[in-house]
């Protein structure tokens, strides 16, 4: 008994030395005492942009932001501010292969830390960003991967685009081309005026779509989000969706339709006379389709 006692006592004072450091150190951050340790940067890389027709980007903690270029030069910028201790680490790489594509690994921190730095969990909220902007054309792929960031896609045409982020909202607005896929484990889907295939994951975020037309079958799913899907006018589209907790729904515009299975739950059948498949799962959540 005495033993179970005295390591309780421990367990007690190691609890409460812990939890006053942790008050210590977010009163030095709130008090600004942190600050000097963040340090600005201004990173740019310019491209030769008139043949490339693939353009690939991964970053591990920056927001990636496609935006069109007024030229023919494609840029590329990091932007923020870092830790003092990562700002050595820093930086853009740029792999050209051949003419017509481009490989880029932007970096912000070092690859590879052992143990735990104070310095980062203080400043983990200064955002880092990525600025692409591309030259107005047609490509062959766009492909951009992020683990921590969000990602943001200004109008774009390509015969596909890859889109994939562990934990941000990924937002693209507008979209015409093949195939387009994107996933997130937690963070949201918002696509608007999209012309193409599509591909769309996440796990615990919603999926929210503005459709102009479908070109090719499309898959949606999630496992605890929502599915709302908006057709900016009626074409012809098949229809397949299903939820195990939540409810199917659609606009009264939705017509003519023609259902072969219609209920809480489910609601398959066809726009008009039918084309490529909308597939919508979702587990928890609700689907819902309309056209504006």
């Amino acid at each position: 008994m005495r033993v179970a006692w005295n390591l309780k006592k421990i367990a007690l004072v190691a609890l409460a030395c812990f939890v006053m450091g942790a008050v210590g150190l977010i009163m030095l951050y709130q008090n600004g005492a942190m600050d000097q340790l963040a340090v600005p940067v201004d990173i740019e890389k310019v491209i030769d942009g008139k043949k490339v027709q693939s353009f690939s980007i991964s970053s591990t903690t920056a927001k990636i932001t496609f935006v069109p270029s007024s030229g023919d030069e494609l840029k590329i910028r990091l932007a923020g501010e870092l830790p003092q201790v990562d700002l050595p680490f820093a930086g853009i790489e740029v792999k050209e292969r051949g003419d017509s594509e481009i490989q880029v690994q932007v970096n912000t921190t070092k690859k590879f830390m052992i143990g735990m730095d104070v310095n980062r969990i203080f400043t983990f909220s200064r955002k880092m960003e990525v600025t692409v902007e591309l030259p107005d054309k047609v490509y062959k792929n766009l492909k951009a991967q992020t683990d921590t960031g969000d990602l943001s896609v200004s109008p774009v045409a390509a015969d596909t685009m890859e889109l994939e982020s562990d934990t941000g909202e990924i937002t693209v607005q507008g979209f015409t081309g093949s195939k387009l896929e994107a996933s997130s484990d937690t963070g949201t889907l918002r696509l608007a005026n999209v012309s193409a295939g599509l591909e769309l994951r996440s796990n615990t975020g919603n999926i929210i779509v503005g459709l102009k037309r479908l070109t090719a079958p499309g898959a949606l799913n999630t496992d605890t989000g929502d599915i709302r899907i908006t057709m900016e006018q009626a074409f012809p589209v098949g229809v397949d969706f299903r939820t195990d907790t939540g409810e199917v729904t659609a606009t009264d515009n939705f017509a003519p339709f023609t259902a072969d299975a219609k209920e809480k739950r489910k609601l398959q059948g066809k726009l008009d006379s039918g084309g490529p498949l909308i597939r919508a799962r979702t587990d928890t959540g609700d689907i819902h389709i309309g056209i504006e």
